[in-house]
């Protein structure tokens, strides 16, 4: 099914969008949790990151791959979303881990300020790791398959919403997540399979790498 091209201009807004609506809903259900942070220093990041890196990112990504369909082939789609889930997971745990390398770290510090996670504040960082290290795997795999529209509404609806409430709100307190920004040195990945490949689940009680 051939694709209507304004959908180029309208996932951008559609992903800042989402990232708004997740965050209001995670703050609907958390008002108490909020009420202790001190937003004064951090809005700023956060605004450029939801409202100008990210659409822009997107914007960019589907100008040199516009998207050409509404929707491939049922096989051609569910193949898709597993190289999304396989290579997400390997993208996401190699470049966060290398991000608490101590070259590194300096650049993903920003985001570990947050001890206990909020939703709001999961694109609280760094451009470099706000954009690359959370996007960076869907925007490649774009490049080079050109995904549909379905395929990237779906996989970044899930990744937005998976970031911002389950990942990083204390909604569901103490996930895998949450621990990381705790300890540190574990829980690495989006809780798939390279943390039991590598050995750096959640049950370590080494001390950390790197601190602050």
């Amino acid at each position: 099914m051939l694709y209507n091209h304004n959908h180029n201009i309208i996932i951008p807004f559609y992903a800042s969008w989402l990232y708004v609506m997740s965050s209001y809903y995670d703050f609907s259900k958390n008002k108490d949790a909020y009420k202790i942070v001190d937003f004064s220093n951090k809005v700023d990041n956060i605004f450029i990151n939801v409202f100008i890196y990210l659409p822009l990112s997107l914007y960019i990504t589907l100008t040199i791959q516009p998207i050409e369909y509404n929707f491939h082939s049922m096989y051609c789609e569910v193949f898709h979303i597993f190289l999304n889930i396989v290579f997400g997971e390997i993208w996401f745990y190699t470049l966060h881990r290398i991000m608490h390398s101590k070259y590194f770290y300096k650049y993903h510090k920003m985001h570990h300020e947050m001890k206990e996670t909020l939703g709001l504040f999961a694109l609280y960082a760094h451009p470099f790791d706000a954009i690359v290290v959370n996007m960076g795997s869907i925007y490649v795999l774009h490049l080079l398959l050109q995904f549909s529209a379905f395929q990237v509404y779906l996989v970044g609806t899930y990744a937005t919403i998976n970031t911002v409430i389950n990942s990083h709100s204390s909604i569901a307190h103490k996930q895998s997540h949450q621990i990381h920004h705790l300890k540190f040195n574990v829980n690495y990945g989006l809780d798939l399979f390279m943390d039991k490949i590598f050995h750096t689940g959640d049950n370590l009680n080494s001390d950390s790498d790197v601190t602050d």
